[in-house]
């Protein structure tokens, strides 16, 4: 073999090494950024299901097709805010993903950042509106253990019911936005 032959074979080697170990971390890197958009796409689709549960359980006041066929009634509203209360805490799904975000520019595009965001900004909007309507409800139930008439119950209502429809209507309202956005991951994967 000439001194030509073997540096020819060295460089071909060298480049067939460089080429295997490109192509190993580009495979690796697409392993870790599926395994990102699973785990975002896993607790979407929890907080999804939970929304669900959500309107489920508001239903049984009143049996309706879908929240988005509620007819203007103040009293319906009162009615199914007042299930929205007696509603435990939401606490929604992030927690497999939190401590990764670092990993978001790699796995995921501008837009899919912004539209995961989005997703979970209205979450938090749904959260802001149940702590209010409970906030509310609560120095309702203050008031009324304060004053022993038999107004009291009437007075609770009405501090209620004051904010309820409001309140409900931008519940309904995002509740309808996120069930329409829906899990822009899954098509993706």
């Amino acid at each position: 073999m000439s001194l030509e032959e073997i540096v020819w074979s060295g460089v071909i080697g060298a480049v067939i090494g460089v080429l295997a170990a490109f192509i190993l971390q580009h495979r690796a890197e697409r392993k870790q950024n599926n395994a990102i958009r699973t785990l975002i796409k896993i607790d979407i689709e929890k907080n999804l299901h939970a929304i669900n549960h959500i309107c489920m359980e508001i239903r049984k006041v009143d049996l309706l097709d879908d929240i988005g066929n509620i007819v203007d009634d103040e009293e319906k509203y009162y009615r199914f805010a007042d299930k929205l209360v007696g509603l435990t805490v939401i606490n929604w799904k992030q927690d497999t993903w939190l401590d990764k975000t670092y990993l978001f520019a790699i796995a995921l595009s501008v837009n899919e950042i912004k539209k995961i965001e989005s997703f979970y900004s209205d979450l938090e909007m749904i959260t802001s509106i149940h702590s209010r309507l409970r906030s509310i409800n609560e120095q309702g139930e203050k008031v009324r253990i304060v004053n022993t008439l038999e107004s009291s119950e009437i007075l609770k209502k009405f501090a209620f019911s004051m904010v309820a429809a409001d309140e409900w209507k931008k519940f309904a309202d995002c509740v309808i936005i996120i069930k329409e956005k829906g899990n822009y991951l899954v098509s993706k994967l």
